[in-house]
């Protein structure tokens, strides 16, 4: 029997934890009022700040149709709602993106 290979669309995306570490290393956890130590052990949105037991999108903050990259400089780890909503940005340049990520869960 022949196995069929299906291809992530994720490829060349970096992992959940990668993404994460790279933001620990920011002043990200302080920003959003997460201790470093919260962010390394709950699964918590980027934006919403809320816990999740699944795992979390890995969300663009520049799509990669406005030339967003896939450096975890341009990821957020987000849950289903947030990334949603942060998708109907027509943003080529982060800052809409970021004026939404600020002002979530105030």
């Amino acid at each position: 029997m022949e196995r069929t290979v299906v291809k992530s669309s994720r490829k060349g995306i970096p992992s959940r934890s990668a993404i994460k570490q790279y933001w620990l290393e920011t002043s990200m956890p302080m920003f959003k009022a997460y201790g470093k130590s919260d962010l390394r052990k709950y699964n918590l949105c980027f934006a919403c700040g809320f816990e999740f037991s699944h795992n979390l999108d890995r969300a663009h903050i520049v799509p990669l149709m406005y030339g967003g990259t896939n450096d975890c400089s341009n990821l957020h780890l987000l849950c289903g709602v947030c990334h949603k909503e942060s998708e109907y940005m027509d943003d080529d340049n982060g800052i809409e993106y970021y004026e939404w990520f600020f002002g979530t869960g105030e």
